[in-house]
Formats: C-alpha cells, sequence, structure tokens
C-alpha cells in the first residue's frame, strides 16, 4: 500500500469559483484524517500485514504512529531527481507549456491543444515532442485552431534534449486517462 495524502485540507469546499475581493484570501485548513497510518494499523490487528510504502523519509513517522519498522518496505522513485530538476538558466522568458511522449489517439494531446487555445497568454507556446500515427490529425488541429505559430511538433528528440525541454518549460501536460 502507498499513500501520498495532503496533512491539511480545505475547512470548507466553495461551490462556485472564489471570486477576488481585495488583496488577500484567507484559507482555512483542516488537518487530514492519517489515512495510511488509519489502514496500517487495522491491517496488522487483523493479522493482514500488509508491506507499506512509505517515502523513506517518512519511515520514522510511520513507526511513530505504531506500525512496526519491519512491516515497512521503501520503494525509492524510479526517477533520476538529481537529473530530472529545474534549472533556472535553462527556463524559458515566455511562458512555455510541453507535451513530452507518443501522438496515440488515446493520450488525448487533442485536449492539451484545445486547453492551450483556450489558455488567453499570446507570448505562451506549447512544444509537442514525440512520434505516432495521430501527429496529422493533431497537426490539423493545429492549423483549425490558428495554433500554428504557437504550437511546434517536434518529433522525436534525444533523451538529452527531453531533459532540456523539460528545464525550459513552466509546466509539462499530460491528458491521457490512464497510465501504464
Amino acid at each position: 500500500m502507498a499513500a501520498a495524502v495532503a496533512d491539511y485540507t480545505p475547512a470548507e469546499r466553495a461551490t462556485r469559483k472564489v471570486q477576488k475581493s481585495g488583496d488577500t484570501l484567507t484559507l482555512v485548513l483542516k488537518r487530514t484524517p492519517d489515512i495510511l497510518g488509519d489502514l496500517g494499523r487495522r491491517r496488522l490487528k487483523t493479522g493482514h500485514g500488509p508491506v507499506l510504502v512509505g517515502f523513506a523519509a517518512e519511515t520514522d513517522d510511520l513507526v511513530a504512529r505504531g506500525i512496526p519498522r519491519g512491516s515497512i518496505r521503501v520503494i525509492y522513485n524510479g526517477v533520476d531527481s538529481a537529473r530530472l530538476t529545474p534549472d533556472p538558466s535553462e527556463r524559458s522568458v515566455a511562458p512555455l507549456f510541453v507535451y513530452l511522449g507518443r501522438l496515440k489517439k488515446y493520450k488525448r494531446v487533442d485536449v492539451v491543444i484545445r486547453a492551450f487555445a483556450d489558455l488567453n497568454v499570446p507570448d505562451a507556446t506549447l512544444q509537442i515532442a514525440g512520434t505516432g500515427d495521430y501527429r496529422a490529425q493533431l497537426e490539423g488541429l493545429v492549423k483549425s485552431l490558428d495554433l500554428s505559430s504557437r504550437v511546434k511538433f517536434l518529433g522525436f528528440i534525444p533523451e538529452e534534449e527531453k531533459v532540456h525541454l523539460l528545464r525550459r518549460a513552466w509546466a509539462s501536460t499530460l491528458a491521457s486517462p490512464k497510465e501504464g
């Protein structure tokens, strides 16, 4: 079992968009339940001891919550976080959004393009890196939305270039309903 739950959540849920009023907004937060600790304790009481996956830095926290250290297994992140880190010296001056992946219909890159079209930031650009049989349809969509000057298809790019593309980006985009 793994969990990455926020420690706090808004005390009240807005029923509509929160409108601007004044210079500041006070947001009242309430502590979230300790879901992982509670489930772990329940499982241990029933004898169905799961393997609990915690973040390495939080192992001691789980132990403090009553989970035996022997029941905790840490699975480290498969992403090279030393290599894939932001670099302010590479970040694009103008807003740059990127999509990095295969161009297949189920990846829903069309949703990314349509959302970008709705973005009211004229100097923003979208760079799409990847190949696939849906590229022609996506290029047609870009043309129909009059975005050809702001959306670029990069095709296949090597691994090192992917790192630099992500470092230049203000945000990376993903719209597929599932991965894996």
